[in-house]
């Protein structure tokens, strides 16, 4: 099963009635270019008809489209509407255009349409592929929010910890020459008062752990006893 079969009509010979031997000479050069894939040169030679007929709308759209330009094919199919048209065919090809657009919520639309017309087993194909490739874009863009939701996390832990490494530094930076020397002090004091509770427990130094009343020991040195 091919995927997207574009369809293409031939020019109807009651537009040749209405026009000159030198159009019915571009048609015909159109058509021979299409079947040998000269989308370029088929493109040409419909434009010089100068026509906005559904017929010539609709081949012009077939040749931008084979020519992968999709959002200009996609104008002239809708210009294509007339009863020498598929109707299905013409809106078929306008789903092909949104889905390689990447216009998929058109393009399941379009296909939709296109079944209401005629029942078709590439239609349905077409319509299949159009859903998954949404589901896979809905998961793409999940995954992508995911992905940027991680990063923000290992960005805000990183500055987390990067903050208090600078904490760290910042405390360790701010002890000054003052500051060890306080510190030193401080140890030294309570080297000292646990050296005076031993002697104390030992008592092998008289300490004094009150201060004495100057009249008390006055009055002891004028009592002899």
């Amino acid at each position: 099963m091919t995927l997207f079969r574009l369809f293409f009509i031939k020019i109807l010979f009651s537009v040749v009635l209405f026009g000159s031997l030198f159009d019915f000479s571009y048609i015909s050069s159109s058509e021979d270019n299409f079947r040998d894939k000269k989308f370029k040169e088929a493109l040409s030679d419909l434009k010089s008809l100068n026509s906005e007929s559904a017929e010539i709308n609709y081949n012009m759209a077939n040749n931008l489209y084979m020519l992968s330009r999709y959002e200009e094919a996609l104008k002239y199919y809708k210009r294509s509407v007339g009863e020498a048209v598929d109707e299905g065919d013409r809106v078929y090809n306008i789903g092909n255009c949104y889905y390689n657009l990447k216009e998929y919520d058109n393009a399941i639309f379009a296909y939709k349409i296109s079944l209401k017309h005629k029942d078709s087993r590439d239609t349905r194909y077409n319509l299949f592929i159009a859903k998954e490739s949404k589901f896979k874009e809905q998961l793409d863009k999940e995954r992508k929010k995911d992905k940027k939701k991680d990063k923000k996390k290992e960005k805000s832990k990183d500055g987390n910890s990067k903050k208090r490494d600078k904490k760290k530094l910042n405390k360790k930076r701010k002890l000054t020459k003052e500051d060890i020397k306080k510190m030193e002090e401080a140890k030294r004091k309570l080297k000292l008062k646990s050296m005076l509770k031993e002697n104390l427990k030992s008592k092998k130094v008289p300490v004094l752990l009150y201060k004495i009343d100057t009249k008390e020991s006055n009055k002891i040195k004028h009592n002899p006893w």
